[in-house]
This record gives structure tokens, sequence and C-alpha cells, in this order.
């Protein structure tokens, strides 16, 4: 573990910040006190994914329910998924890493089908879920 002597001040936090290494293995984990952890970056992620969907539906022209169904729900899953990032960040914010898992897997596991559909690869869910593992989730959720 390192850690600093002194608190870290930036504008609008002050605290500790550290990081865990397992010497063996060479996982890691770099975590600030107060629980939020990863909650910024996923907060930041799920607002991306709402603005690109809402970018591509409006560039669109509405013309996605011309296009079918399947542009419809598609767009409508990815904000969803985007929505329930940012939810998992209010919960590792929060300190609530149990919640923050959940609504992270369930974002994730929502944008693989979508990829999927869109790529028409059943192949591609498996790669996708392996690098959004639970080993991940728990760096980024605090857990």
């Amino acid at each position: 573990m390192t850690t600093h002597a002194d608190n870290v001040s930036v504008p609008g936090w002050s605290g500790a910040g550290y990081i865990i290494i397992d010497p063996r293995t060479g996982e890691g984990a770099y975590m600030i006190s107060g629980g939020s952890n990863g909650g910024f970056f996923l907060i930041a992620i799920g607002s991306i994914l709402l603005w690109a969907a809402l970018f591509a539906w409006s560039a669109s022209g509405g013309a996605a329910i011309f296009l079918g169904v399947s542009m419809v729900s598609l767009l409508a899953t990815v904000m969803l998924a985007a929505s329930l990032f940012v939810v998992a960040g209010m919960h590792a914010i929060l300190g609530d890493s149990v919640g923050c898992m959940l609504y992270f897997n369930l974002a994730v596991a929502m944008l693989t089908v979508v990829l999927s559909v869109a790529l028409r690869k059943k192949s591609f869910i498996a790669p996708v879920m392996g690098f959004f593992s639970k080993r991940n989730a728990r760096n980024i959720c605090g857990a």
C-alpha cells in the first residue's frame, strides 16, 4: 500500500489517496477517501453516452422512427444504460459499493446487448463482459 503523508487538496475536495497493489499478481486499486473512487468517472461515462444517444436521435431528424423499431429500441437502451452508469456513480460517491456494482453491471450488460445486436455478433458478448469483470467493477466501485 502506498499513501501520502498528508491529505491531498484539490478544488472542491480534500482527503487521502492511496494505492493498493497485490505484489503476487500485480492487481491493484487506486482509492480515495470518502468512498467516491470511480463515482465521478461513472457519472462522466453515463453523461457522455446519454448525450451521444440524444445527438444520434436528433441528428437523424426523427428518421430513427422510420429506420425501424430496432433503431429506436437500441437508442432507448443506450440511454437507459447511460442513466444506470450515473446511478452507479452516485452509489459509489455515497459509499454504497454493492449498489454501485449492481447498477454498473446492469449498464454493462445492456450495452453489451446493444453492441451485439448492432454488430450482429453474438461472440461479442463474452469479451466485453470479461473486460468489465467483477474485479474491474470492484476497483471502480471501491468494493
